[in-house]
């Protein structure tokens, strides 16, 4: 047997020799690998998931004005004729009273909220709480002319800072441009009226100068309220100040250099650091009080119309029902005749014009109904472990995240958290947004959680209650909040009244 050389590859071409020769041969062979594809019904259930309620009736109007085979909500209204429901049954929830007792919820909701975690599925949450199978959640649709209508969603909304602005920019300013820029300025104000970007971010944005922008900056920080468009604490202070007429080369060196020492070190010691007497400082500090930290806070922002979607309200037996309310929202319906074209229809370019349009209707039809069923279970597990927030107030708040709430309602974190932004439960507390009721905790002395909102809200209690000739150090507020039983640290009661929006000591002397 003679041994034939091999044949060489004509396709194979070598580059370079020894281990570093790159081979640029071509070869076939098989390869197996996972993708993922969004069908358009899944893409459709993802966009209808995260929908707050205002948005989610103006994607369906919408849907039904762009696909034929939707019947229209006001000519079905009137082919099926006049509805007669009772009071008590257009306020059930699905199949029957969504209710559950207070009682019951105290005996098993906190104590054993790690072990319910493991056994406790969504569907029989639900039931055993008496809120019925979210399956027939369908059934619940209610016809407008017979719910109860309210105007309130309609009032005017609140003039907002960059409207107050503007007015007053366009009368002062007859330079379209530099209106332009102070309206783009006044669009990066933040609640309390500050300048979040910088000079030099905004000439970047926009394409021009720094000085054309420092230009519309210097004109809006003319408006009123006199500290808006400031870019930190003590250029607010500074323009109100200057327009007072009360700058001193005191006040100058205090909002320069010592502002932030205040609130670490006492009056005395920042007017030895400055060197200066005490008498000046405090007269300098009356000033200071004399000005509105926060020039922005006064106006509305610039939001829709609340539509609390989700209602928890008390029943008969003293416990707590929860519904949801979808009066606004349009009724999606399919005309059977389109279904009977679709699959009759001689013109097959017909025909699968109408099946794609079927299958869009029914993936709209399928994903609001899994929003809703979700939005239900997630609105009545939250009601559920929050039920002594509503019997008692917000010193019964309890910490919760969007992982507990998942893992009972059996869906996933990132289903909750779309579900939790932009939808609002109204309760006999008020109205919250659903992401209300999840947030962190601090631990007391007894090493039971209790909610960061609830250390909140006694923190503003202790402020309010104090002495204003001699106020509550933050240390001082942390000391009383461990003598309540609640574990928190000095930094973090500085955090928290930031948040809340409480001066420092020193400015909060009166």
């Amino acid at each position: 047997m003679v041994e034939t050389p091999a044949k060489r590859n004509p396709s194979r071409v070598v580059f370079g020799g020894g281990p570093s020769a790159v081979d640029l041969s071509q070869r076939q062979g098989l390869e197996q690998q996972q993708t993922l594809h969004l069908t358009t019904e899944l893409r459709q259930g993802l966009v209808v998931l995260q929908l707050n309620a205002n948005d989610l009736a103006d994607y369906l109007s919408s849907a039904i004005e762009e696909n034929p085979v939707f019947v229209d909500a006001f000519e079905a209204r009137a082919s099926e004729g006049p509805h007669m429901r009772q009071d008590e049954e257009r306020s059930q929830g699905p199949n029957g009273e969504a209710s559950f007792s207070t009682a019951d919820a105290n005996r098993t909701l906190y104590s054993g909220f790690d072990s319910r975690i493991a056994r406790v599925s969504a569907d029989a949450l639900m039931e055993s709480r008496g809120h019925g199978r979210p399956e027939s959640f369908g059934n619940e649709r209610r016809d407008m002319s017979q719910r109860t209508f309210s105007f309130d969603r309609y009032l005017e909304a609140e003039e907002t800072l960059q409207e107050h602005l503007m007015s007053q920019l366009r009368v002062m300013c007859d330079d379209q441009r530099i209106c332009a820029i102070g309206d783009f300025l006044a669009g990066n104000l933040d609640s309390n009226g500050y300048l979040t970007i910088s000079v030099e971010e905004a000439a970047h944005a926009l394409g021009i100068e720094p000085s054309e922008v420092q230009e519309a900056l210097a004109l809006l920080q003319q408006l009123s309220p006199i500290g808006v468009a400031a870019r930190n604490l003590s250029e607010c202070l500074r323009l109100q100040l200057q327009e007072k007429g009360l700058m001193t080369p005191v006040l100058d060196m205090l909002l320069d250099r010592y502002l932030g020492e205040l609130e670490k070190k006492s009056p005395a010691s920042v007017a030895r650091d400055m060197g200066v007497a005490a008498q000046d400082l405090e007269e300098a500090l009356e000033c200071i009080r004399m000005c509105d930290p926060r020039p922005g806070a006064q106006f509305g922002s610039q939001t829709e119309p609340v539509w609390p979607e989700v209602v928890v309200e008390r029943n008969r037996d003293g416990g707590y029902q929860v519904r949801l309310q979808d009066m606004y929202l349009p009724e999606l319906k399919i005309d059977e005749q389109y279904r009977t074209l679709a699959a009759t229809s001689s013109d097959k370019a017909a025909r699968d014009y109408l099946k794609e349009k079927l299958r869009e209707a029914e993936g709209v039809i399928e994903g609001v109904a899994y929003r809703n069923a979700t939005l239900y279970k997630v609105a009545s597990c939250i009601a559920e472990l929050q039920v002594e927030f509503f019997d008692e107030g917000f010193d019964r708040l309890r910490p919760l995240t969007m992982a507990q709430v998942a893992e009972i309602v059996n869906v996933s974190v990132s289903t909750v958290s779309r579900l939790a932004n932009g939808n609002y439960m109204q309760t006999p507390r008020g109205t919250f947004e659903l992401r209300f009721f999840f947030h962190g905790s601090a631990l007391s002395d007894a090493s039971v959680e209790v909610s960061a909102v609830s250390v909140k809200k006694r923190i503003q209690q202790i402020v309010e209650g104090e002495d204003p000739k001699k106020p509550l150090s933050d240390q001082a507020i942390c000391s009383l909040l461990q003598d309540d039983g609640v574990d928190i640290s000095r930094r973090t009661v500085a955090k928290y009244r930031d948040q809340l929006g409480i001066p420092v000591r020193a400015a909060r002397k009166r």
